[in-house]
């Protein structure tokens, strides 16, 4: 099958596409192709730049919200007593 034909299966496909997550995942390859992958998630998930910037900025958003624990208290809680 030539890449005519590929692309139009795909727009086919798209189109009756109602699965959200898969609709994401396809923005995040069009997004990457677009911008390059700068870095990934802890989970293996490719950032491109402007998502790792969306990442960054919500994560400052967090420490100004409160929404932090001390590192302190994340290695009492993990602390190995044994």
């Amino acid at each position: 099958m030539d890449y005519a034909a590929l692309k139009l299966e795909l727009l086919d496909w798209l189109e009756h596409l109602e699965d959200a997550e898969k609709i994401e995942l396809i923005l995040d390859i069009k997004k990457s192709s677009e911008d390059g992958i700068v870095a990934y998630t802890t989970s293996g998930k490719p950032l491109t730049e402007s998502l790792y910037i969306a990442e960054v900025e919500k994560g400052l958003e967090d420490v100004k919200a409160g929404r932090v624990k001390a590192h302190q208290d994340i290695k009492d809680k993990y602390r190995f007593n044994g």
